[in-house]
């Protein structure tokens, strides 16, 4: 299958300043060398703890935040120090970020809302971009009243769907879904997942999806990515990984999930203490602090990111 998307050794620190002059004294290693790629027509799933990296991720591929190294390869263009070009980049490339409150403009309409790509792109004109909103707002599912609302008169469910429908305006081929579903009753949750799959269907679209939730990811993703502390843990098809997961991190999150069967008794994960600073990480690997496996070399030494079964990659000295 082809590759929408490469990245490649992609590293972001953020300097922390201080004194008189605020010079930099620290950085916080939000992501600290990944590399993978995203194939046309599937969902790569992103999974891992708050802090980790996830979302820091999405917005680097996007380039809403700068990298400080690596190579982000977009149809085979790189487009990581793309600048004159890079509006025409938002047509292919767009977001639906966490918190739909936050992401409307309180002060606009629905239509305004979702016909202002479409001006900023000139893709539509007169009519035909009232008619283009209201083929979108029926797309996710809200009818054509909705155009004279504003976000603070619909339900959350509602407005995420129109924060889906503003994203599809400009036609994109790649959507970064950014914990989309998390600010959502179960119910809902359900529901729009349905139509991130429907979408993706009926439109050929290419997903990143961000998560914490293994259980979305087990219903969605095709692939999945585990991080920890900006690191790269495993990644395999979401068979693989759910079925014979072989680093510990990933085996602790997969033992995480509540089961919804009473009889099944649920045992606590193997993993203990609280994630480290990224300003100030651990030597080796980032994950030897929590681990139960741990030894000296996991102390010393980073692990390398080695495939260990076709398109199944582990970065642990001692993969279970």
């Amino acid at each position: 299958m082809e590759n929408l998307l490469e990245i490649r050794d992609l590293v972001k620190h953020f300097p922390l300043r201080g004194g008189i002059f605020m010079r930099r004294t620290r950085v916080v290693r939000a992501v600290d060398g990944i590399s993978f790629n995203i194939r046309k027509g599937e969902t790569f799933g992103l999974v891992g703890e708050s802090g980790c990296g996830k979302t820091t991720v999405g917005r680097l591929i996007l380039r809403l935040i700068e990298p400080t190294s690596g190579n982000i390869i977009f149809y085979g263009r790189n487009i990581t120090k793309l600048k004159k070009k890079l509006r025409k980049l938002r047509c292919d490339m767009q977001i639906v970020f966490q918190d739909p409150f936050a992401s409307l403009n309180p002060r606009m309409t629905i239509e305004n809302i979702i016909e202002e790509p479409i001006k900023n792109f000139n893709l539509f004109k007169g009519e035909d971009r009232k008619k283009r909103v209201r083929e979108l707002l029926e797309k996710v599912g809200l009818e054509a009243e909705f155009m004279r609302r504003y976000p603070h008169e619909l339900s959350g469910g509602q407005r995420q769907r129109v924060a889906i429908a503003r994203a599809l305006a400009v036609n994109p081929k790649f959507i970064v879904l950014d914990e989309p579903t998390s600010n959502l009753d179960v119910s809902v949750q359900a529901r729009i997942l349905n139509d991130f799959m429907k979408l993706q269907s009926e439109l050929g679209l290419t997903y990143l999806f961000i998560s914490h939730d293994l259980a979305i990811i087990d219903h969605l993703a095709d692939r999945v990515l585990v991080m920890y502390l900006g690191n790269m843990m495993e990644l395999s098809t979401k068979r693989d990984l759910f079925r014979s997961p072989k680093h510990p991190y990933t085996k602790a999150l997969l033992g995480s999930i509540l089961k919804a069967d009473p009889d099944i008794k649920i045992e606590k994960p193997a993993i203990f203490g609280d994630v480290p600073s990224p300003i100030n990480p651990p030597h080796g690997c980032s994950f030897h602090t929590r681990c139960q496996y741990v030894q000296d070399i996991c102390k010393e030494m980073k692990p390398k990111i080695v495939e260990i079964d076709k398109g199944h990659y582990v970065s642990c000295h001692y993969p279970l």
